[in-house]
């Protein structure tokens, strides 16, 4: 397994941030838990694209903003929705050189499983590409649909989204 250095210490690296910035998200995240990049965002310390851009340095693949791409209906029906929303993945292009492949915005491109499931599911051999989450999500709403549970609905009269318990189910006995 090759050596991957810290995000904290690529960022430190490029000048991006300095060491108390990097004590600082530190010490967030072991009170905190959860992963450098994400406290150094939620301490205001660095945009989240040059978190992203450098962990695509890291991981060896190609960081997309997706927060502005247009993505051509006929792409978006290459993936199957439930697989798109299982995974938090969507389609943004085809390419045709050397072989047709699929670019697959991911927000783990490092998952292997997910990238089998999409060439399975699609015929085509996939291209990951990190994204953000959030970008992610907002692909899969603008194109796909607002998804809600059941027993979450709409009622405009009642002020707009009202919480419904749904059906109780009852057991043969």
């Amino acid at each position: 397994m090759a050596f991957r250095a810290p995000i904290g210490q690529m960022l430190l690296e490029d000048g991006q941030i300095d060491e108390a910035q990097l004590r600082s998200a530190l010490a967030h995240q072991r009170c905190w838990g959860g992963r450098i990049g994400e406290a150094l965002v939620r301490l205001g310390l660095v945009p989240e694209a040059v978190v992203l851009d450098t962990l695509g340095k890291q991981l060896g693949v190609a960081y997309l903003d997706l927060s502005r791409h247009d993505v051509p209906r006929g792409i978006v029906a290459l993936l199957p929705e439930k697989l798109a929303r299982g995974r938090r993945m969507f389609p943004v292009a085809l390419v045709s050189e050397p072989h047709q492949r699929l670019v697959l915005a991911m927000e783990d491109p490092g998952n292997l499983e997910s990238i089998d499931e999409a060439a399975f599911a699609t015929g085509l051999r996939v291209c990951p590409v990190l994204a953000s989450p959030r970008d992610i999500d907002g692909l899969l709403e603008r194109h796909l649909g607002e998804i809600r549970a059941p027993w979450f609905e709409t009622d405009p009269a009642a002020g707009g989204a009202r919480f419904a318990a749904p059906e109780p189910v009852q057991a043969a006995v």
